[in-house]
């Protein structure tokens, strides 16, 4: 967790170029090493069922151990359980797609749409922490698990929650008021409002890949091509999965 104006992005899809050899499961576990692994699997099986049954007060579902949805309606709304350090901290990220946009799901190494019962958060088009809508939304968020905090942590949390989705369902309805207000295309450079920018956690590039298929999904189809192009104006070029992928669902 770094503070939003210092946070290294997030490249989605970055997940399929970490490749472990197989071998490094096979290595044998002393009994202390043993016994701190079970602890752990036991502390975060706990901590997710009560995240679980704090979130669904909200309407949301677990689809996995650490991955909460819903949908309201065009949009997904999804939270994300995260460890570190060995399980002595946590915090949650927070998600938002639109119904239909297609989003890359990495298993399948394909564009397509999504629905609320199979996500991850790396599918959401618009990504941001939960700590920016705790306290005055600059200070990373990591909180301790154990047992008599859980409780306040989930509260926090949930309260968060209900902000950040209720800016969400005001703001981006779905989908076209970003592209309405908060994007504008400059002959050097490509414009974010505030609100944007705060969601917008991964590469720019991939930000504008998701901005170009939802302005498709919307029917500007001139839009989602000039913002397809501007991935291609910085520095680096786009990886190819996202030019590729893209391109092939805006029809370029």
């Amino acid at each position: 967790g770094q503070p939003l104006a210092t946070r290294t992005p997030i490249r989605l899809g970055a997940s399929l170029a970490v490749i472990r050899h197989p071998s490094i499961y096979l290595r044998p576990v002393s009994a202390p090493q043993a016994t701190r692994l079970a602890s752990n699997m036991a502390k975060r099986r706990g901590l997710q069922k009560r995240a679980a049954e704090a979130l669904a007060a909200l309407g949301f579902t677990a689809i996995t151990g650490t991955n909460f949805t819903r949908r309201s309606g065009e949009q997904l709304h999804l939270v994300n359980l995260q460890y570190r350090k060995f399980c002595s901290e946590i915090t949650f990220n927070i998600g938002c797609h639109f119904v239909g946009v297609p989003t890359w799901v990495i298993d399948e190494r394909v564009f397509r749409p999504v629905t609320e019962e199979k996500m991850e958060w790396l599918n959401c088009g618009l990504l941001t922490r939960l700590d920016c809508y705790v306290g005055d939304g600059k200070r990373p968020m990591w909180w301790n698990p154990d047992n008599s905090e859980v409780p306040e942590v989930l509260e926090i949390a949930c309260k968060a929650v209900t902000k950040a989705f209720a800016f969400c369902e005001k703001t981006w309805g779905d989908g076209s008021p970003i592209l309405a207000s908060h994007v504008k295309l400059r002959p050097r450079s490509c414009w974010f409002s505030a609100p944007l920018s705060r969601w917008s956690l991964c590469m720019q590039d991939d930000t504008l890949g998701f901005l170009a298929l939802l302005a498709h999904h919307h029917g500007d189809n001139e839009l989602a091509k000039a913002l397809y192009q501007r991935m291609f104006a910085r520095e680096y070029p786009p990886p190819p999965y996202l030019a590729e992928g893209v391109a092939k669902v805006i029809g370029m």
